[in-house]
């Protein structure tokens, strides 16, 4: 209905384009939301009893490394942007702020321009959709009353997980007196303390980049490195397997904590630690 509007006022990209069949208004699915959420929550609500299967095999005297898909590191650059914050601020972010975003992203569409930038990629704008415009009634019952009622659902659960499921995958295994480091792209984190608050802090910088990944390679293969955080961007290229020719021999064991969503990403993972040349086989 908001289409045809838009299209009857004559603003020149709602009808899409043409050719591709693309609609000018567009939304990200709710179910599509959904699945992203509850996928971040089982990841989060089994944060604690990864590094705790982590911790133990580090004292059997394996090399832990653990497989993730999502840092959720868009989520806190975002809350990061919107609340001006600085490395070192305390970072109020539970798993409910997160649940209300993920719910808020249902209310957002794209609307097409119908004009092009200098590569000739369409121009689109975002438009949060106002409760006036929620207030309509569908086969489900009222639009807005259902999104309120989503929101007070979120607001009275009492939901005892980390927002950042990864940074205290981190903090757990170090406080247990492990070297940890992760081969992931993100460059902010969250610092956690033992009773939950957490500081906004920088990814150490020997980690990051092209660099920080052979280094992080290297001494995980050299001993130096007693465990392994590693998502997508670890999938391919890393090998970190009980090789001969390292001299770190220790069996590696990994834990899939998030498993990739893609099916070829996931074997490539499973991969990083069962090389050709290894000494000794590795756990999963």
């Amino acid at each position: 209905d908001m289409q045809d509007e838009m299209v009857a006022a004559g603003e020149s990209g709602v009808a899409g384009d043409v050719s591709t069949g693309d609609s000018g208004l567009t939304s990200t699915s709710f179910s599509s939301i959904l699945w992203n959420a509850v996928d971040q929550m089982l990841f989060a609500l089994k944060a604690d009893k990864a590094a705790d299967e982590a911790i133990e095999a580090w004292k059997k005297g394996e090399v832990p490394i653990l497989a993730v898909d999502n840092t959720m590191e868009s989520i806190l650059d975002e809350y990061v942007k919107e609340n001006n914050l600085k490395v070192g601020d305390v970072v109020n972010l539970g798993f409910k702020d997160i649940l209300h975003r993920y719910l808020e992203r249902s209310r957002w569409i794209t609307v097409d321009t119908g004009q092009r930038d200098a590569r000739n990629k369409k121009i689109t704008r975002k438009e949060r959709l106002t409760d006036d415009q929620l207030n309509v009634e569908t086969e489900l019952g009222n639009a807005l009353a259902m999104f309120n009622e989503a929101a007070a659902k979120i607001a009275s659960t009492d939901v005892n997980a980390p927002a950042s499921p990864i940074d205290w995958l981190r903090h757990r295994m170090q406080k247990a007196g492990m070297k940890i480091a992760e081969i992931t792209g993100r460059k902010t984190m969250l610092i956690y303390t033992d009773n939950g608050i957490a500081t906004l802090g920088a990814r150490p910088k020997a980690e990051q980049g092209t660099r920080g990944k052979q280094e992080t390679i290297r001494r995980i293969n050299d001993g130096s490195l007693d465990g392994l955080l590693l998502n997508r961007s670890g999938a391919t290229g890393v090998s970190v397997h009980a090789s001969e020719k390292f001299k770190n021999q220790k069996v590696r064991h990994m834990i899939i904590v998030q498993s990739a969503k893609n099916i070829d990403e996931f074997m490539q993972m499973l991969g990083r630690i069962n090389r050709t040349g290894q000494g000794v086989l590795p756990r999963y």
